[in-house]
C-alpha cells in the first residue's frame, strides 16, 4: 500500500471495506493505509464507489475483496 499514490482509488476501497466492519476514525485510516491527509480520506472512498460503479470488472474485484475480508 505505501508505494501506491495517496488518493489511489483501490486505497479509498480497503478504507471503505475497513470503515464498514469497525469504528475507526479517518484518521486512523490515513495513517495505517499511508492516504496523507485526514480529510482526504472520505473522498478517497467516495471515488473509489464511483469507480466501482461505473466499471463492471472493478465491481466484481471489490467484491472478490469484500468477501476476503469476511473471512479473517
Amino acid at each position: 500500500m505505501p508505494a501506491l499514490p495517496k488518493g489511489d482509488w483501490r486505497k479509498g476501497l480497503v478504507a471503505g471495506l475497513i470503515r464498514e466492519r469497525a469504528l475507526v476514525p479517518n484518521s486512523w485510516l490515513a495513517e495505517r493505509l499511508n492516504m496523507g491527509a485526514t480529510g482526504a480520506v472520505s473522498r478517497t472512498i467516495a471515488k473509489a464507489r464511483k469507480a466501482t460503479d461505473r466499471d463492471r470488472k472493478l465491481r466484481a474485484q471489490a467484491k472478490r475483496l469484500a468477501t476476503n475480508v469476511n473471512s479473517f
